[in-house]
This record gives C-alpha cells, sequence and structure tokens, in this order.
C-alpha cells in the first residue's frame, strides 16, 4: 500500500523516522506500514538503524557497510538537516583548528530535542534559541566559546584563531554580542570581549 511512497520518502531523505513517515506521508495505518518497511528492508532498498529511524540503501556496499557501522552519522544528518542543528563540542574544536582531540561520542545540537538526548555514539543538546539559516553560525560559535575550559585546546594562539574565524565567516559582532546578551553568562562575554579587542 506504502511501499511506493515510502521509498521515495527514502530517497529525497536519506535518513528518516517512523514519526515523521507517519506525518508527512498521511499514513493512517501503522501497522501497513511497517509490514510495508519490512518489505523495503527485504529487498534491500532501506534498512534501519536503530528503533523508528531507518535510512535510504545507497548502491556501494562499501558506503553501506560504513553507515550500518556508524549510525551517528546517520541520526547526524536527521538531526541537523535542514539548518536545524549544527557540530558542537570537540568536533567542531578539531574543524576549525583549536584541537587535534577527538571525542568517543558526536555532539551536536538541534531544534529536534527538548532535553540532552543519547542515540548511539552522539549526544543531542537543545539549542540556546531556535536555530534558523540566520543564527545558526552565531549559536555554534558562541557554544565554542562556551565550552572553550571543557575541551583540550592545543592550538599555539586559540585566540587568534577565534578571532580570524569571526572575520572569515563573516560573523557581525554586534549580533554576536546581542545573542551572548541573551543566553550565555558573563564568564563567556568577557572571554569573548578579549578575544575581539583587535575588531572594530
Amino acid at each position: 500500500m506504502y511501499e511506493k511512497e515510502i521509498l521515495e520518502y527514502a530517497k529525497a531523505n536519506e535518513v528518516f523516522t517512523t514519526e515523521e513517515l507517519q506525518l508527512k506521508l498521511s499514513i493512517a495505518n501503522r501497522d501497513k506500514m511497517y509490514n510495508d518497511l519490512k518489505k523495503l528492508r527485504d529487498r534491500h532498498l532501506i534498512f534501519r538503524y536503530c528503533k523508528g529511524i531507518y535510512g535510504y540503501e545507497k548502491y556501494s556496499d562499501f558506503w553501506r557497510e560504513s553507515y550500518h557501522n556508524a549510525p551517528e552519522e546517520a541520526l547526524s544528518i536527521l538531526y541537523m538537516r535542514d539548518n536545524n542543528g549544527y557540530i558542537s563540542g570537540a568536533d567542531f574544536f578539531n574543524a576549525i583548528g583549536l584541537s587535534t582531540w577527538c571525542a568517543a561520542k558526536k555532539i551536536i545540537t538541534s531544534n529536534k530535542v527538548k532535553r540532552k538526548t543519547e542515540k548511539a555514539n552522539l549526544i543531542i543538546f537543545p539549542p540556546k534559541e531556535k536555530i534558523t539559516k540566520d543564527n545558526l553560525r552565531y549559536l555554534q560559535f558562541l557554544d565554542c566559546l562556551e565550552n572553550i575550559n571543557n575541551y583540550a585546546v592545543d592550538a599555539n594562539d586559540p585566540e587568534k584563531l577565534l578571532r580570524d574565524y569571526v572575520l572569515k565567516k563573516g560573523l557581525d559582532v554586534n549580533v554576536l554580542r546581542f545573542i551572548l546578551l541573551k543566553h550565555y553568562n558573563k564568564r563567556t562575554q568577557n572571554y569573548f570581549e578579549r578575544i575581539m579587542t583587535c575588531v572594530t
């Protein structure tokens, strides 16, 4: 009954939940939906990451094997797509050059959770305010400042690196200050002012 629609949705979204599937496709019969999901799995067209979360099978055996063994990568897509989230924690520190340390668990921040949530090797935190296309990089950067003492920073000049990041990404210092005052503590505010002394 729903096989064709489910497969088309899987192709378009790559990773999806049964909850969103039922909502987006207006599926009334859950039992039939689960039966059709099983049929698609048996035909190796989709696969199940964990309870309630499925992915679209790619044609590459290597891709399939790597994603089956790393469900946190698929979950990251689910929680971050459409500007609903961003990479946080040690992975972000690593990405911008602050640290070479890699955490055992991946951390992201997402609109799709209301409280700290753990799935597979992924920890998801709710944002300080709703993430949008416009504020995503601002919140991601300020979260980094807030957690600067929580991770091993081994960059030669972390404050210059952070200052250069703001300039490179074209972040508006006044917007950063506005969000800081709303959501972040005094220590984070003071650290921001210290690293941004050379930016007008």
